[in-house]
């Protein structure tokens, strides 16, 4: 049996960081899965989109699946964390979908012209993307399969869809590039503008309702399928 004070902890990130709110769970849940040398399938990581997902319900046919989303997490700080949640516990693959809340503050901005709003644009796009890159680096030294998802859209002021489209696009660029699995959930909850997203998958024009899952499980499904299996 591992012995606990080798698990990794990352500790709390202050600054108002929601990852630290379940810090302490989930050095516990961690501990537990360590310690008993649990084989995991899949772990599921990200923010309240996967937070709030049944996953270990969803998936339960493919084993133990964990669930390591916490609501308002960025992009930045799961990179940090990833190794405690995801790397340590040896999943078969791992499944990130983050990004969202890195936006946010282009909502204080009242005037979407001035040069302080395209440099929180770009401090968005560029925390967003660089976060991306380091975890798919850690997934490389450890060996770890890795599945990324792209952000689903939302009801929200234009300038976050906006980048939403963007940040995306170049997700797509970098796992073609890297021959990286992707699970392209973006597109299929767009309503009728091809925009935002559809109220007919929403519960509250961000978080998906259980049809928005079901069309976000259709589309994991294969990728997952063709991880395990290869």
């Amino acid at each position: 049996m591992p012995d606990l004070s080798t698990l990794i902890k990352p500790g709390e990130f202050g600054d108002g960081a929601f990852a630290d709110t379940r810090r302490y769970e989930f050095d516990i849940k961690n501990g537990t899965i360590y310690a008993n040398e649990i084989p995991v399938d899949i772990c599921f990581i990200g923010d309240s989109i996967t937070h709030f997902w049944e996953t270990g319900v969803t998936f339960r046919d493919y084993g133990v699946v964990i669930n390591r989303g916490i609501g308002g997490d960025m992009a930045h700080i799961l990179a940090k964390r990833f190794e405690a949640d995801a790397l340590q516990l040896k999943p078969k693959v791992v499944v990130v979908l983050i990004g969202f809340n890195n936006m946010l503050v282009l909502k204080e901005f009242e005037d979407k012209t001035t040069p302080e709003f395209y440099a929180a644009e770009q401090n968005a796009y560029d925390t967003i993307v660089n976060s991306w890159l380091d975890i798919m680096e850690q997934c490389e030294k450890a060996n770890q399969k890795v599945i990324f998802c792209t952000l689903t859209p939302t009801l929200w002021p234009p300038e976050v869809n906006t980048l939403i489209f963007k940040v995306n696009a170049k997700l797509r660029e970098i796992c073609a590039e890297k021959n990286i699995p992707l699970a392209d959930y973006h597109d299929k909850l767009l309503g009728a503008d091809n925009v935002s997203m559809s109220w007919d998958y929403s519960v509250d024009g961000t978080h998906p309702n259980f049809l928005g899952y079901n069309r976000m499980e259709a589309t994991l499904r294969p990728v997952l399928d063709r991880v395990l299996k290869g």
